[in-house]
């Protein structure tokens, strides 16, 4: 069975699109070429516009030539999007293995530090590679997170005068005792 139908495309679409494309081809290229003769540097400069010129008109020709295009079935279609479905799901599963994840975010950090070392102009890009390492080490960052939140209350425990420890301490105490 054919996974695709041969549709016609009617010349009156076919001639729009060739106009269209050859008219922005020469309008460019006029106004271009206006530009650098105005300028007065008609030469090797106006060869940059070339490139443009001659793919515009490929392109009109190909537009007016093409009378028949191919489409997939609805058949087809579904199990080309249920193919590719099934290749987004593989890879989205491989990217959430650690083995993936974890590499990664060395590789973000080995370049958070090379910014920061070789480019130290360029120090927001190292702030985006260490954000970009903790979105891929997810569980590190959460779990060093919570380190770093528990070291900063015993250390604002710390700080705190001998008297306020005292008297905290002992609403603590006397809150365990009242219950």
């Amino acid at each position: 069975m054919k996974d695709f139908v041969i549709v016609e495309i009617p010349q009156a679409t076919r001639r729009r699109k060739a106009l269209i494309t050859l008219g922005a081809t020469l309008t460019i290229t006029g106004l271009t070429v206006g530009y650098v003769w105005s300028e007065g540097q008609l030469g090797v400069q106006t060869l940059s516009v070339l490139p443009f010129f001659l793919l515009g008109m490929i392109q009109s020709y190909r537009y007016w030539r093409t009378s028949h295009v191919t489409q997939l079935t609805p058949e087809a279609e579904r199990r080309k999007r249920e193919e590719e479905e099934a290749k987004r799901r593989k890879q989205e599963e491989f990217e959430d293995k650690w083995y993936f994840r974890y590499p990664m975010a060395g590789l973000c950090l080995w370049g958070a530090w090379y910014f920061l070392n070789a480019k130290q102009d360029k120090f927001w890009l190292a702030a985006f590679a260490v954000l970009g390492a903790v979105i891929f080490a997810r569980e590190l960052s959460v779990f060093l997170l919570l380190i770093g939140i528990g070291y900063l209350l015993f250390q604002g425990i710390a700080s705190l005068p001998v008297s306020v420890a005292v008297i905290i301490g002992a609403i603590i105490i006397a809150s365990a005792l009242k219950k």
